[in-house]
């Protein structure tokens, strides 16, 4: 081989070797400085979320008997030992080895499953301390302290052996109503092991891709040198037929080269110009020089010329496109013919080149276009898919989040579906297509669809109907966004606003409403005593008084009141200073200060106060100036009375209406909850123009309306002693669909257990009388008005046990028509308020056999609730009273009520439990009951008319009047004229639906 043809071959080499051993050295890189640390990160988070759940989940076992405890169901130590017993024998991983243990702030373990002889030690010094020294436990109480939980790392003995100590990492949780901290760990080296052979893997599959890559490489190479060797040979071929066949391709206005026995003889002046060369410089190339650098020996325009340079076989096809590369190494596109000749004894071709770049790269951007979109789509969270267009509308292409969407493995399976197999409604089926024929797309549209497994998915669908060259309708395509995660964020934003709402009120609320008991101790009290006391008080601050000696150590608490209580009272003495649990931290364990110092060395002085007629936002601001936690409370008299903290106020404010249910449940007096209850309707009042929904209005009501239920429970056995056997107060009504208004009457009953002793019986009946006609006698100077139908506790019929409660409904499904029901739908509508839940549980599922065994009762219920009417005429006018004490209005409390007992009905006949009417709507569309544009429609109707009718009320407070359910029309405007008679009318065709379904008739 000439030098020249060597050199070409070694360039060659070089171009193909190097940038494969640039990308194997950059895939080795990237293994290790790359993925490999990145997996370990991952690990390492994932092990630290999976502690911490399994804390939050161990944490929610105490909460569960804290609440226990809290509705009186257990006494502390019985709820504390109960929780106990329960952790202790939690196991979870792979050998069910690793376990959760308790201590408290102290800290003293309270629970340890592997080391028992912990349990009841105090922690807080050599005992709880690992075998470098670190003190866990301590640590463990200060995060939790200032966060409320967090990660600890320390050494540990090994899983249930004690010869090995290992490194651990913790995450504890306080949980504050008992003053305890839970957690558990993992161990690092299972991380280190499960890092490793991840590694181990990562390793080995990466040597197999570089042996493989290197094998690739040979192969590129070996074939390349054979290309480079067949380019030199034909170039040779045609420099020498160029000159023979010249006049021949001068006379061609397009590109022409002429070949001779496989050699390039000439080339006319279009084709030069084409490429950039002159003629003497074309003589020097070789069809390879004039190839796009990307062309390789698969390439059709490169196996083309092959075919004629070197005579391998006829060339096929005639025409064809391919790449040529110009003088300055841009590509350009040809379209090539070829002609055969014969000169003599050789044979040749002649080959024209047209130039088709420009038409190239526009096909080009469109197939980079489709495929960009298609690796865009195939990465996207929404759905996107092409179905054909008609009656079968079957899937042609769908990206993996549609077939994600609804519900399948893989595109294959989607594609055998067709679009309206996933239609829950044929209506929106119709809609939909009509929609696309007459405008050619629809945007946005929700729908409820099937998914495979035949659950249901809130959907937005926006699709546009795609037309061929006739205009004949040909595609639809469309995408799919599964919007069900985002209603539930919508409500609980709706929630939350709502929650904000309310929490202006709170922000202007005087510090007095919010003051609790205060805890001190003398000047010369130790430093240990102190935080004794604060530990047993379960507070984060006592205040220091001169009321003692110094060798006087009394302490005890002075009421928000200013009355004294505890082991002596502060005498003379004024409080001087405060101790935290920041003092204690910073200044005492910190800077190793003698425990056993008097607190007056070490506590903050002079006291920061604030007066009590002080708003929550003021004192919020002074703390936040001052750096400060807590506040000094003075009365007008410039005594201190109480202490508040920012804790303490940050947990107040973290319900709307915390501050008026803090009161019912602090209130002593009966004449305590009055005052405040005159402060709802201000509150509902804010939620109102603030634009809450009907739904969160009513529950907020409803929350205010439990409460003061169970603290008048609380005063009434307080003053009459244990109740003779388990019992539960009932809601009924409105409240008991927890869908109370500003005005709303009393709808209550009493359900207790069954009793056998005939003499014993007695008793509880005169008991719950007595229960009965104090609660109801005291909802009334509440402000809950005694219920005109008499439907309350205080009297003896609707005070029953168990079996009375039974007969009666027994005899309410069996009644023999629909007037019997009137008085009693209310009923279905139970919910326990206060006391024993499984009595109201057992009752439902009663009732609930009972009906399946009594089929006529839905008849019957169905015709009942078909009595109830919208107030509008034959000719969609709205129909008022005529006369009375409401003329020119309708009732719009009687205007919901179909869709109230159309819910109830609904509810029933399909075993769901809910009492709520928009909760009962929900569930009948989640069973399918109700398909999405009737749920929709129905629930739009309800609170619509649940908006009205508090906007009603909302716009008599405003004028000062009492708040009613009678509205004006003529009092409407225009729109909500119209949107009312609508409304009606909505309600109608509901009712039409329900007598179809129940008595057979529209």
């Amino acid at each position: 081989m000439k030098p020249k043809e060597e050199s070409g071959l070694k360039r060659a080499d070089a171009r193909i070797i190097l940038p494969t051993l640039l990308a194997v050295a950059l895939f080795i890189i990237s293994i290790f400085a790359v993925i490999i640390p990145a997996f370990r990160s991952n690990i390492m988070d994932r092990k630290r979320d999976m502690t911490r759940e399994l804390t939050n989940s161990a944490w929610s076992v105490l909460l569960e008997y804290a609440e226990m405890e809290k509705k009186g169901l257990l006494s502390r130590p019985e709820a504390q030992k109960r929780a106990i017993s329960d952790i202790r024998y939690l196991r979870y991983g792979e050998e069910r080895k690793d376990y959760f243990w308790i201590t408290d702030m102290l800290p003293r373990m309270v629970m340890h499953p592997y080391k028992p002889e912990l349990d009841g030690q105090d922690l807080s010094g050599n005992l709880g301390e690992d075998p470098t020294g670190k003190n866990l436990f301590v640590e463990m109480v200060a995060v939790c302290r200032k966060s409320g939980g967090g990660f600890v790392e320390y050494m540990w003995q090994w899983k249930d052996d004690p010869t090995r100590i290992v490194p651990k990492l913790s995450y504890v949780k306080r949980f504050e109503p008992w003053g305890w901290i839970i957690g558990t760990g993992i161990y690092i080296e299972d991380v280190k092991h499960e890092i490793a052979g991840m590694t181990s893997r990562l390793i080995t599959i990466s040597t197999v891709i570089i042996f493989i890559i290197a094998l690739l490489l040979f192969y590129i190479t070996r074939e390349s040198l054979k290309i480079e060797k067949q380019r030199l040979s034909a170039e040779k071929g045609l420099r020498e037929s160029e000159k023979k066949y010249r006049v021949l391709v001068e006379a061609s206005t397009e590109g022409a080269i002429m070949a001779l026995e496989g050699r390039f003889i000439y080339a006319n002046q279009p084709i030069l110009d084409m490429l950039g060369y002159s003629s003497e410089e074309f003589k020097n190339l070789d069809l390879y020089g004039i190839m796009a650098p990307d062309a390789g020996e698969n390439d059709p325009g490169y196996l083309y010329f092959k075919a004629i340079m070197e005579g391998v076989g006829e060339p096929a096809p005639a025409q064809l496109e391919a790449k040529l590369k110009k003088k300055n190494n841009e590509p350009i596109q040809v379209e090539l013919t070829i002609s055969k000749i014969s000169l003599g004894d050789e044979n040749g071709f002649i080959i024209i080149a047209r130039d088709i770049g420009r038409r190239k790269r526009i096909e080009e951007e469109l197939g980079q276009s489709k495929e960009k979109y298609k690796v865009l789509t195939n990465n996207l969270d929404i759905g996107v898919f092409r179905t054909a267009f008609g009656r079968k509308g079957k899937f042609i292409e769908a990206n993996p989040a549609a077939v994600k969407i609804l519900g399948f493995d893989s595109e294959d399976e989607l594609l055998e579906m067709t679009i309206f197999d996933f239609f829950h409604d044929k209506d929106d089926r119709v809609k939909i297509t009509k929609e696309l024929l007459r405008d050619g797309f629809v945007k946005d549209r929700l729908l409820e669809l099937k998914k495979k497994d035949g659950a249901r998915a809130a959907i937005a669908i926006s699709a546009v109907l795609v037309k061929d060259e006739n205009g004949e309708e040909r595609y639809c395509d469309g995408v799919l966004e599964d919007i069900t995660e985002r209603k539930k964020i919508e409500e609980n934003r709706e929630n939350l606003i709502v929650e904000l709402q309310a929490a202006q009120l709170f922000f202007n609320h005087p510090i007095r409403y919010f003051l609790k008991d205060i805890v001190y101790c003398s000047m010369n009290t130790p430093i240990r005593k102190a935080a004794a006391i604060m530990n047993k008080k379960n507070c984060s601050a006592i205040l220091v008084s001169t009321g003692a000696d110094d060798n006087d150590t009394a302490s005890g608490s002075v009421n928000g009141n200013g009355n004294e209580s505890g082991n002596e009272q502060k005498g003379n003495g004024r409080f001087v200073g405060i101790i935290t649990d920041r003092d204690l931290r910073g200044r005492v364990l910190a800077e190793g200060i003698d425990p056993n110092r008097p607190v007056y060395e070490v506590m903050s002085a002079p006291l920061a106060a604030i007066p009590d007629s002080a708003l929550v936002f003021e004192a919020m601001q002074m703390m936040q100036e001052k750096n400060i936690r807590h506040l000094a409370v003075k009365d007008h008299g410039d005594n201190v009375v109480s202490l508040v903290s920012s804790q303490q106020l940050a947990d107040m404010q973290r319900s709307s209406s915390a501050y008026l249910l803090n009161e019912i449940h602090e209130a002593g007096l009966v004449e305590d909850i009055v005052t405040t209850l005159t402060r709802l309707p201000q509150l509902v009042k804010a939620l109102i123009d603030g634009g809450a929904n009907s739904k969160n209005i009513c529950r907020v009501i409803t929350s205010i309306s439990d409460a003061v239920v169970e603290r008048l429970i609380g005063f009434a056995l307080a003053e009459m002693g244990p109740p003779p056997a388990a019992f539960a107060w009932m809601a009924l009504g409105s409240e008991g669909r927890e869908e109370q208004t500003l005005i709303t009457d009393q709808d209550n009953a009493i359900i207790y257990d069954n009793i056998d002793d005939p003499q014993r019986a007695k008793e509880a009946a005169r008991y719950f009388l007595k229960l009965g006609e104090k609660v109801c006698r005291w909802l009334d100077v509440c402000g809950y008005k005694l219920c005109k139908g008499d439907i309350m506790a205080k009297k003896p019929k609707w005070r029953q046990p168990l079996q009375g409660w039974q007969n009666y409904f027994t005899g309410w499904i069996n009644a023999a028509n629909p007037q019997d029901l009137l008085e009693v739908n209310i009923f279905f509508d139970f919910r326990c308020v206060y006391g024993n839940k499984e009595l109201t549980s057992r009752l439902r599922a009663f009732i609930d056999e009972l009906l399946i065994e009594t089929p006529a009762f839905f008849q019957y219920m169905a015709r009942n609730a078909l009595l109830y009417k919208p107030p509008i005429g034959f000719f969609g006018n709205i129909v008022v009273e005529s006369s009375g004490e409401n003329p020119s209005t309708f009732d719009i409390k009687e205007s919901i009520k179909p869709l109230v007992n159309f819910a109830r009905l609904y509810a029933l006949k399909n075993d769901i439990q809910e009492t709520n009417t928009q909760d009962r709507l929900y569930r009948l569309f989640i069973k399918n009951i109700l398909t999405g544009a009737g749920y929709r429609e129905i629930v739009k109707v309800y609170d619509y008319l649940m908006q009205m009718r508090f906007k009603h009320q909302a716009q008599a407070l405003n004028e000062n009047r009492k708040p009613g359910n009678f509205i004006n029309p003529k009092l409407l405007t225009d729109i909500e004229h119209m949107l009312l008679k609508n409304t009606f009318s909505q309600i109608n065709n509901f009712q039409k639906r329900l007598s179809y379904d129940f008595t057979g008739t529209a």
